[in-house]
């Protein structure tokens, strides 16, 4: 039906950002660019299976509606499954630590770009 179409495009438009967050994800977690280059051609990779696989694999397997939501019910209950069981990307000392460095450098920040600031003017007075 239409109406059924229609709330079809709900959960894609909910999660159509999700390609992008993964790119940035694994962008912030790579350190050398040929570690992010091989990952982001795995993910593009990943992605362009689906979107092949998927539709190849629903017309061979599922023939009604009940069929096509039963699978989708069950491969969003895996998916939110396989999401939980993901180990976590941030160590609990990561935070921590990178916290307590940041902290350590900004009270120093300010005071060398004061004492940046008045080092010209000392050397331009003392030229003149």
């Amino acid at each position: 039906s239409l109406t059924g179409l229609w709330l079809s495009l709900v959960p894609q438009s909910l999660f159509n950002h999700a390609f992008n967050i993964n790119k940035a994800v694994i962008v912030d977690f790579t350190k050398s660019s040929e570690e992010r280059a091989a990952e982001l051609g795995k993910l593009s990779m990943a992605a362009g299976l689906g979107m092949v696989a998927g539709p190849a694999l629903g017309m061979a397997f599922i023939s009604t509606h009940e069929q096509a939501a039963a699978a989708a019910v069950l491969f969003s209950i895996l998916a939110v499954l396989l999401a939980a069981l993901l180990p976590a990307i941030i160590s609990p000392d990561e935070p921590s630590s990178s916290s307590s460095a940041a902290a350590a450098a900004a009270p120093s920040t300010p005071s060398s770009s004061s004492s940046a600031a008045a080092a010209p003017s000392s050397s331009s007075s003392s030229a003149a």
